[in-house]
């Protein structure tokens, strides 16, 4: 069983938000309300892909601050 859950990406935060039964939002929306806390008692945090197209909707440094948050969780 996860303590947490790192979604790198839109939809596998789709996906796990399906399996653990949360609502998701806008990705935006949901990177920024991260850790979600689910039923299971697992933490869930979405994140904007690392490549390219990630990085053209989130900049890096925003990213490094993103996994920053996480590693507070570890």
């Amino acid at each position: 069983k996860p303590k947490i859950i790192i979604c790198v990406g839109a939809k596998p935060t789709s996906t796990i938000g399906k399996i653990y039964g949360f609502p998701v939002g806008r990705h935006a929306d949901m990177v920024m309300a991260a850790p979600i806390s689910t039923n299971a008692g697992v933490l869930v945090f979405p994140v904007y892909h690392t490549g390219g197209y990630g990085l053209i909707s989130r900049p890096k440094a925003l990213q490094i601050e993103d996994w920053k948050r996480i590693k507070s969780f570890l």
